[in-house]
């Protein structure tokens, strides 16, 4: 199996459009948090969580 590499650079732009994004999914779904991982084998690193204060 090739590893790929998940460790790129993500642009302060994008991951200002995904933290926006966590969070209307929270207020929406009515779901108490929401989060962005990604998989590194083998581990799964959270990216991304609303910061829903509620």
């Amino acid at each position: 199996m090739i590893k790929k590499d998940y460790n790129k650079k993500i642009p302060i732009e994008m991951q200002d459009k995904w933290q926006n994004i966590v969070n209307i999914l929270v207020k929406t779904a009515g779901s108490s948090d929401a989060l962005i991982t990604r998989f590194d084998p083998p581990f799964l690193d959270v990216f991304k969580a609303s910061d829903n204060l509620e």
